[in-house]
């Protein structure tokens, strides 16, 4: 796999790693020719130690019971080598796939966002296990209040029931509560690529027209639904850091001086300790400031020859908080992109 992909793929792995704690997934990625669609994700499912008729992604069961005969990855996910992949992570061309984009869909799939239900090889509509539910499925329910759980399933056998319930025949569908930011996709014909696989809400990463991406972050009711499956979050109290007048996507002029800090802030947060730094070329990060105050200004840029360049000619940084929240450990990470270039 090209070194440009690579890159792009570990910046959807960094941005998982900051939201989730601990190891969430072994995975392999493997770059072929000529797939559909162009990433395409296979998961492991495995029973529950404590009910054989509930079963999880391999990385789920991995972080929750810590059994032995797992598989050496929790996922594979394949990337099309014929796609004119967009590999940049400071703007988007519509014209292109996003590959780092896409990659963190793939992952939140891996860790079991989204139904169990696929259509084998007989082209029949089944759960994804011989028998029972996935953990994820048991939080899927229609408009009716009938829960795509209470379907019996039987040695993945089709029917009618099934069928109905997946191509919202019975009602629409949601995920853990009725409203539109839960809404899962459940067109009238079903599509094994993303039919209770991904929402109707558009502020969501996992909404599933993916050729219209408002933010390349991990959004909230995508985070609320994984822990509802049993994934821990790493950012007690939900604070985060915010830069002023920075969207979003962290990308930013390099040329300017930046103003940072805590949503939400109050006085339980102690012992503050903010670290701006910029990653070299030989891999390692330079720290350019620090300092303990409730806010955080790093200056602009005077020289950027002694730093790392991506492909899009922008430096990148991060923005490090520790600090202690009714004496719990806060780390925080921001992940900063520099734009060099007027």
């Amino acid at each position: 796999m090209p070194d440009s992909l690579q890159t792009a793929i570990q910046e959807a792995v960094d941005t998982w790693n900051k939201c989730l704690a601990g190891g969430y997934a072994n995975l392999q990625f493997i770059y072929t020719d000529n797939i559909n669609p162009d990433i395409q994700t296979e998961i492991p499912f495995l029973s529950s130690i404590v009910d054989a008729d509930v079963y999880y992604t391999q990385s789920l069961h991995r972080y929750l019971f810590n059994s032995n005969n797992y598989q050496t990855y929790d996922a594979v996910i394949k990337i099309n080598a014929t796609e004119d992949w967009y590999i940049g992570i400071s703007d988007y061309d519509v014209a292109k796939k996003n590959l780092s984009y896409a990659a963190k869909r793939a992952i939140a799939l891996s860790m079991g966002f989204g139904s169990s239900i696929i259509k084998n090889n007989r082209g029949n509509i089944v759960f994804g296990g011989k028998r029972g539910h996935s953990i994820t499925d048991h939080l899927i329910f229609n408009s009716n209040g009938t829960y795509l759980s209470s379907i019996n399933n039987s040695n993945q056998k089709a029917s009618q029931a099934i069928t109905n319930f997946v191509t919202s025949n019975t009602g629409s569908l949601y995920i853990k509560q009725q409203d539109s930011a839960h809404g899962l996709y459940a067109p009238s014909t079903f599509d094994e690529n993303k039919s209770l696989r991904y929402l109707t809400n558009a502020n969501s990463i996992m909404y599933y027209d993916d050729s219209q991406i408002l933010s390349p972050n991990i959004d909230n009711v995508t985070i609320e639904i994984l822990k509802s499956i049993g994934w821990s979050i790493d950012l007690p109290d939900n604070v985060e850091i915010v830069g002023e007048n920075i969207d979003s996507t962290g990308v930013t002029s390099a040329y300017t001086s930046h103003r940072f800090y805590l949503s939400p802030d109050n006085s339980n947060i102690t012992s503050r300790q903010w670290e701006f730094r910029i990653a070299l070329n030989n891999g390692l990060y330079q720290t350019i400031s620090t300092a303990n105050s409730q806010d955080f200004t790093i200056s602009a840029i005077q020289d950027a020859s002694n730093y790392k360049h991506t492909i899009d000619g922008c430096l990148l940084g991060e923005i490090l908080f520790t600090g202690s929240i009714n004496d719990e450990t806060v780390n925080l990470k921001y992940q900063l992109t520099l734009r060099l270039r007027p």
